[in-house]
C-alpha cells in the first residue's frame, strides 16, 4: 500500500482526493491533507477519514511514500525540498515552478542523492512522449498557442468585445511568470523538450471560445507534428483544464500498475 499525503484542499485537491478514495485507484491510501486553510483541510479530511494539518512540515513526521502537490507554485518552492530530503516521492502539479533553474537543479540533486522520485504528469496536453522521443535524435522547435476564454485568464470582457486578443507572446519561462495559474502546459512542454527559453508560447484571450484550446507545433529530425486539444475547464476551477486533473489520476493509477503504456 502506497501511503499518500496531499497538499491542497481546494477544488483540485477535492477532485484528486475523491479519485484516490472513490475512484478505484488501487494500492493508494490517503493519509493526510495539508492546506494553509486548516478549516478547509479538516473538512476534506473528515470526508475521507484521514488527518489534516496547516503545517506541511508535519508530513515528514508520519510514514509517507508519496506527496501530491495540488496547491500552487509557492507550495512547490516552500515544501518540495523538505519532502524529498525526507525520502518521500513527490508528484508536482504546479510544474511552472520548475522553470526556475535553481529550484529544478536542487530538486534533481536531492532526488538523485536520496533515490526519491519526482513525478510530473502530462497535464492538459498530449504529445509529451513524442517530444521526449524526438529529442533523442534532434528537436528543432516547440511552439505552443493557448487560446482561452476571458474568465479563464481573469480578463474582464463585455458583449462589445468580441475579438480575440494576444495577451502574451514570448518564451515558456516568461509565460509561466505572467500566467502562473494558466500555462503549466508551457512548463511541461519545455521540460520535456527544448527548455523554458527556447519553447515559444503565445496566449490568446478569445471571448468566442468556451474551452481551453492548446495547439502545439513540433519539428525535428523525425519530421513535424501539429497537435490541437480543446479542453473543457475543470468543473471546480475554470483556470484548470479537466484533463490536467485526469492526468494526475492516471499517473497515480500507474504507480501500482504492472503494465505502463507510453514512455
Amino acid at each position: 500500500m502506497i501511503e499518500v499525503g496531499l497538499i491542497g484542499a481546494g477544488s483540485i485537491g477535492q477532485t484528486l482526493s475523491d479519485a484516490i478514495i472513490n475512484g478505484g485507484i488501487s494500492g493508494l491510501n490517503l493519509k493526510i491533507i495539508g492546506d494553509h486553510n486548516l478549516e478547509g483541510a479538516k473538512k476534506l479530511a473528515d470526508k475521507h477519514s484521514c488527518s489534516a494539518t496547516s503545517e506541511i512540515y508535519n508530513f515528514t513526521k508520519i510514514p509517507l511514500d508519496l506527496v501530491v502537490e495540488a496547491a500552487s507554485q509557492n507550495a512547490v518552492y516552500k515544501y518540495s525540498e523538505i519532502i524529498l530530503n525526507n525520502n518521500i516521492d513527490l508528484l508536482i502539479m504546479s510544474v511552472g515552478a520548475l522553470t526556475d533553474d535553481k529550484l529544478y537543479s536542487n530538486l534533481k540533486d536531492i532526488s538523485n542523492k536520496n533515490n526519491s522520485k519526482i513525478y510530473i504528469p502530462s497535464g492538459a496536453i498530449g504529445g509529451i512522449d513524442l517530444i521526449k522521443t524526438a529529442k533523442l535524435t534532434g528537436l528543432n522547435s516547440v511552439k505552443l498557442t493557448t487560446r482561452k476564454p476571458p474568465k479563464s485568464l481573469d480578463v474582464e470582457s463585455s458583449a462589445k468585445e468580441a475579438k480575440e486578443k494576444v495577451v502574451f507572446n514570448g518564451s515558456a519561462r516568461e509565460a509561466v511568470k505572467a500566467y502562473p495559474a494558466n500555462v503549466n502546459v508551457a512548463a511541461i512542454l519545455s521540460l520535456a523538450g527544448l527548455g523554458p527559453d527556447k519553447t515559444k508560447v503565445k496566449v490568446i484571450c478569445d471571448p468566442n471560445v468556451k474551452n481551453n484550446i492548446h495547439e502545439v507545433d513540433i519539428s525535428g529530425q523525425f519530421g513535424s507534428c501539429t497537435l490541437k486539444i480543446s479542453n473543457l475547464p475543470s468543473p471546480q476551477n475554470n483556470k484548470t483544464s479537466h484533463l490536467a486533473c485526469l492526468s494526475v489520476i492516471s499517473a497515480l493509477d500507474n504507480l501500482s500498475s504492472n503494465i505502463i503504456i507510453g514512455n
